[in-house]
């Protein structure tokens, strides 16, 4: 097992051109699902990414669920 956790939840500049801040790691995508959702109900207008490793998995306002 690696010390790098695959699944990252990462904030976004308003342009998508630069990653501000991770607002989480995890070792699973269940997990990291749950972070990001969180994230984006905590932050709806902030653009966020859910990746795993260098591919995007999801990103905030794309998939929105109701």
């Amino acid at each position: 097992m690696t010390d790098e956790l695959p699944f990252r939840v990462e904030l976004w500049d308003q342009g998508w051109q630069r990653r501000l801040e991770t607002l989480a790691t995890a070792g699973d995508f269940l997990t990291a699902k749950a972070a990001f959702e969180a994230a984006v109900k905590r932050r709806p207008r902030e653009p966020i990414l859910l990746c795993d490793r260098a591919r995007i998995v999801l990103r905030s306002g794309e998939n929105s669920e109701k």
